[in-house]
């Protein structure tokens, strides 16, 4: 079981399994090698925060008392008087954020929002080196590796036989494919795209002139590996060959 509101326990292997939002059977694109998930659930998934609730809760400043419930994750309505409330992480009794305001009494008003929503999405960021060798551009088969290059793409079987990177897919005959149609099995996760030095990933361009101070400024850069060399790709132009 998990701790973590909106998580499940999920099976990597025989030997480990961890608590997450999701999972996808396939590679984890941040894990420091490529290995496969099985993704199988233990448990069941502790309670998290349904969807409605950033629409129907409080926010920030406003009255929460009415609405009996706070929108932002780890927050609580707190009463400080009967005519005032407010969502807040934690409060202690007889509290004043000006001596001249009313002591809160912090009597509490219905639960404190979860800190995760139930079927929240993986957490984004950089992504490891291996994705770039390992995982597949889009027409490529990816049958074999599971995970895909493009940001929003994912691997989709046609077959036994074929694999390829794609944003959505379909099981009616497809007319860029001589009406074949596909199986549409999921294998692996959504891409975010190779955010491997940061995320999201960067291209950067720059312009200097070699012959002026700019020159010895981008050679420093290039050995610090800083700038526009921090991004994960990059093109310089320079006003002379």
């Amino acid at each position: 079981c998990c701790s973590t509101p909106g998580t499940q326990c999920f099976v990597k292997n025989k030997h480990w399994g961890s608590c997450l939002p999701s999972c996808w059977r396939g590679p984890n694109l941040q894990e420091p090698e490529w290995n496969t998930w099985r993704c199988e659930p233990l448990g069941p998934r502790s309670p998290g925060a349904a969807p409605w609730v950033k629409q129907k809760c409080a926010y920030g400043g406003e009255n929460c008392a009415p609405k009996g419930c706070c929108a932002t994750p780890g927050h609580q309505c707190y009463k400080q008087s009967p005519y005032y409330s407010k969502c807040k992480p934690s409060c202690t009794e007889g509290e004043k954020e000006h001596p001249w305001d009313t002591p809160w009494n912090c009597e509490k008003v219905g639960m404190r929002t979860p800190s995760i929503a139930e079927g929240a999405q993986p957490p984004k960021g950089r992504v490891q080196p291996w994705v770039v060798t390992n995982c597949s551009a889009e027409g490529e088969n990816c049958l074999d590796t599971h995970c895909c290059h493009a940001v929003g793409h994912r691997c989709f079987a046609k077959n036994k036989l074929w694999a390829t990177c794609k944003q959505s897919c379909s099981t009616d005959p497809d007319p860029y494919d001589n009406n074949s149609t596909w199986s549409c099995k999921a294998l692996g996760p959504v891409s975010w795209g190779l955010g491997i030095k940061g995320y999201p990933s960067l291209y950067c361009i720059s312009l200097f002139m070699p012959k002026s101070y700019e020159g010895s400024l981008m050679g420093t850069q290039l050995k610090s590996n800083a700038g526009i060399f921090a991004c994960d790709g990059y093109d310089i132009f320079a006003n002379t060959d």
